[in-house]
């Protein structure tokens, strides 16, 4: 095992109210506990104590700025003491609480930041209002303008739904004008996502396909590229190294750990669901946790995704792509991704692109 990921539900509390939020309407609005994320880091080293491994932590929520700056200081000062391991820490964040302080201590640390960011003031709005309804847009602006002062290489988060679709040149502008990375993830049918006032910005995956391609061929014919949007970096990284640094094309979700406030773990990031619960971190070692019957299960209902793929020419890009999609949507794990035919008709897009370029241009290559 070279890499593994930590997805730390930090705190389930939030001072927003998302129209999409994937937490819904949870009624145990609890954080975890330090000493409980403390422990945590402290069995990470004791297990890998000689075996070369990435070790990635993401403090997600909920917002889990909420927890104030001490609780991040105390997390960085118990990585500290562990000199034999490098620990890289992600976190993801609406922005609201991200004064200057904040921003200075995630950047000294080595925080790759992410801010949710749904593009122009209109859009994120529309879907992304805080618990009085009010507007969340000049604090995420802000807080991405903050990171940059402090020197941090920020980058924004997009969830694209109905709205996106309706509005996605501007989208597309918005980006484009403040040369800003970003990441588009697709509207999961899940939490708040299943009410029916939410039913109205859901997209079928035709049109989620059609448009990732419209976005591709607005961004590859940029003159020159400032700023990258995943998954289309991450696709042609693919086809240049074989090797994806997304999760959802990983084919690695046995090796994403979601730790929940209470301390349990589970595979991946968003469903809670105790069929795949792999232990505590109160109670169970990480060799324990990494070896446990619900793991090789987990692991072997997943591998069986290539039944499904066999003779698909995209597989080794996407590895049937995400584990979660496949169970909300779907109702199994060892199914394709439910946005299947959206990437199917993008990865042969940037294929067949690739190659004219390539063709009119004497093998031309693509600066990203």
């Amino acid at each position: 095992m070279n890499n593994i990921t930590f997805i730390i539900k930090t705190t389930l509390r939030c001072n927003l109210s998302c129209q999409y939020c994937y937490e819904g309407h949870n009624s145990h609005r609890t954080d975890i506990q330090e000493d409980t994320a403390r422990l945590l880091i402290t069995k990470i080293a004791n297990h890998f104590t000689q075996k070369k491994t990435t070790t990635t932590l993401i403090w997600h929520g909920g917002e889990p700025l909420l927890r104030g700056i001490d609780f991040f200081n105390s997390i960085i000062n118990t990585q500290k003491l562990q000199t034999h391991i490098d620990f890289k820490n992600l976190i993801q964040t609406n922005g609201l609480l991200l004064d200057e302080t904040f921003a200075e201590f995630l950047t000294n640390n080595g925080f790759n930041v992410g801010i949710s960011l749904d593009g122009p003031k209109h859009l994120h709005d529309a879907q992304r209002q805080s618990t009085t309804g009010k507007s969340s847009y000049e604090s995420a602006s802000k807080a991405i303008d903050t990171l940059a002062n402090s020197g941090n290489k920020v980058r924004a988060l997009a969830v694209f739904t109905k709205n996106t679709l309706a509005n996605i040149d501007d989208f597309y502008s918005f980006f484009r004008s403040r040369q800003l990375d970003f990441k588009i993830n697709p509207l999961l049918n899940i939490g708040s996502a299943t009410d029916s006032e939410a039913d109205k910005i859901h997209i079928t995956s035709k049109e989620y396909g059609d448009a990732l391609i419209y976005l591709f061929n607005k961004w590859i014919n940029e003159p020159k590229h400032t700023f990258t949007i995943d998954p289309f970096d991450n696709i042609l990284r693919s086809l240049v190294t074989g090797k994806s640094r997304c999760c959802s094309f990983s084919g690695q979700c046995s090796n994403y750990f979601k730790v929940a406030p209470d301390g349990t773990i589970r595979p991946c990031g968003k469903k809670d669901d105790d069929t795949y619960l792999l232990g505590n971190i109160e109670t169970d070692s990480i060799a324990q946790i990494l070896s446990s019957k619900n793991r090789n299960s987990f692991q072997r209902h997943r591998a069986s995704v290539r039944d499904n793929c066999v003779d698909c020419e995209h597989f080794d890009i996407c590895n049937g792509g995400c584990t979660t999609a496949s169970s909300i949507r779907r109702g199994n794990i060892s199914d394709k991704d439910y946005y299947c035919e959206s990437y199917k008709s993008l990865f042969s897009h940037i294929k067949n692109t690739v190659k004219e370029l390539s063709c009119q241009h004497g093998q031309k290559t693509i600066t990203l």
